[in-house]
């Protein structure tokens, strides 16, 4: 049998609690780890998940202490609504996309990514998403980021983005 070279062993753990399938009224509990995954040539472990639905309301939170790829996501949406609602915040203490077989160059990056959207729909975005304090390494050179946003608004007449960022600004309408 022949081994596909993208994804091979994949081993997690987990219990999972819950019922219903529409996401405004699912009641579902998963608290998990993946022991081991297999992808690109990178093994990837010990990743820990814990994810619930509440009838609309989901939580999520995944920790990767791997050092090639470090990081911690916390993130809500409430699908009550027409439009969802998300919130999140990724810690990314490291992530390497030489190492994990991503890029032959040697590319890291370092920094925190956040976003706040009262409605979540590409065609109605509110909200607004921000990277701050970036650290970017690419082969010896280094770049520092102080803050990248994005700023959302939409009503019935338009809907507007807003890039500001150090080097650059941009107002889409």
């Amino acid at each position: 049998m022949k081994m596909d070279s993208t994804l091979g062993i994949l081993s997690f753990e987990g219990k999972i609690k819950g019922k219903g399938t529409d996401p405004k009224k699912l009641m579902a509990n998963f608290d998990g780890k993946v022991n081991r995954l297999d992808a690109m040539g990178y093994r990837y472990h010990d990743i820990d998940m814990d994810i619930s639905a509440d009838k609309g309301a989901m939580k999520a939170s995944i920790l990767s202490p791997d050092p090639n790829i470090n990081l911690k996501l916390n993130a809500s949406a409430n699908m009550k609504s027409t439009y969802p609602k998300v919130a999140f915040e990724l810690l990314v203490d490291s992530i390497n996309l030489q190492k994990l077989h991503l890029m032959q160059d040697a590319v890291s990056y370092r920094g925190k990514l956040s976003g706040n959207f009262s409605t979540a729909d590409p065609n109605f975005l509110n909200g607004e998403a921000h990277i701050t304090n970036s650290l970017i390494r690419y082969n010896s050179d280094r770049y520092a980021l102080d803050t990248v946003s994005l700023l959302a608004k939409a009503d019935t007449s338009r809907n507007q983005l807003v890039l500001r960022s150090d080097f650059l600004n941009a107002h889409l309408v």
